[in-house]
């Protein structure tokens, strides 16, 4: 089974007298353990798509499965709780909590979802990732690739069924930027992760199983 399916998915935006068809007619599926990249310009449709599989935006039209669940049958107090619990996000800009320290970041979503923080595989992540020493600084106190590194390990501190990355390395220069994806791919791969990513950078993309592109909101996949 897919770990993420979609069926005809389809997003509009309303701005003023003007409807703007941001993602048109979109099915594709990702199979666990798959890394799947997708590209295209800026305004064409990649963010919609990404906040549409994550449930973070309810579609004009279409499905979004994630496994055997319909996401979008769901109210947005359940979308919520599936997002804790079976999606890791990482983001561009972190989006770390400044007056947490890293480890406080890092188990964020356990205590949110009133889990029992698992501390060994806590510290497994932290040593994949590099940054078992850096867990009780602040995220001022640590330099952009370290706050990607954190926010990797918050992503997949409750062992989510699809992992979401938008634009993960765009905030870092070209040597962190590769040393993040080195960590983020292998890590993904160790903990038997599924991942979609969003990137601009070819080089990133020729990485993954899989590349779709979309332009204009429409999604193809490279052959």
């Amino acid at each position: 089974m897919a770990v993420l399916r979609t069926e005809g998915l389809s997003r509009v935006y309303h701005q003023g007298d003007i409807d703007v068809r941001a993602l048109k007619d979109c099915s594709f599926s990702v199979e666990k353990g798959e890394f799947v990249a997708v590209v295209g310009a800026s305004g064409s449709g990649k963010s919609t798509l990404l906040n549409l599989c994550g449930g973070l935006d309810r579609p004009t039209g279409g499905k979004v499965f994630l496994g055997d669940v319909e996401l979008y049958t769901n109210s947005d107090e359940k979308l919520a709780e599936i997002r804790r619990r079976k999606i890791g996000f990482i983001f561009q800009n972190y989006q770390l909590v400044p007056i947490m320290t890293a480890y406080e970041n890092f188990v964020m979503p356990a205590l949110l979802d009133k889990r029992k923080i698992e501390k060994e595989y806590v510290e497994e992540l932290a040593e994949a990732l590099g940054i078992r020493d850096r867990l009780h600084h602040f995220p001022s106190q640590l330099s952009g690739g370290q706050q990607q590194r954190v926010a990797i390990g918050r992503a997949l501190v409750n062992h989510p069924e699809l992992i979401l990355a938008d634009e993960p390395t765009g905030n870092l220069d070209k040597e962190s930027a590769g040393e993040v994806i080195d960590l983020l791919v292998s890590t993904i791969k160790r903990f038997d992760g599924t991942i979609v990513m969003i990137t601009h950078e070819l080089a990133i993309a020729e990485r993954a199983d899989r590349i779709f592109r979309i332009d204009d909101g429409v999604l193809t996949e490279e052959k």
